[in-house]
């Protein structure tokens, strides 16, 4: 299994990358890089790094595009679901104070 260091841009990054294939679904490395704001080798390094991690998976067509997995797709959008609830709760308690 590989193993990424997970620094705050690069999982802001990764977490836009798969919001954007959840929404949009297949995209190629030019519109996820205009739809996340960073540069296509930027993108092409996660996306690559997320399919050696069983994440995405390219198709190939031409220009290549890239999806999320069908296995373990459930987990992964479960995944978000519950963070960003967890986001919520975490809002309303500062508001509390």
């Amino acid at each position: 299994m590989l193993w990424i260091k997970n620094v705050k841009p690069g999982l802001r990054t990764r977490t836009k990358i798969i919001e954007s294939l959840i929404s949009k679904g297949e995209l190629t490395v030019k519109q996820l890089a205009e739809i996340v704001e960073v540069s296509e080798s930027t993108i092409l390094y996660h996306l690559n790094n997320m399919q050696k991690e069983e994440i995405v998976e390219s198709i190939p067509t031409s220009p290549i595009k890239w999806k999320l997995r069908s296995v373990g797709y459930e987990p992964i959008t479960s995944f978000f679901k519950i963070a960003k609830k967890k986001s919520k709760k975490r809002t309303k308690r500062t508001d509390k104070k």
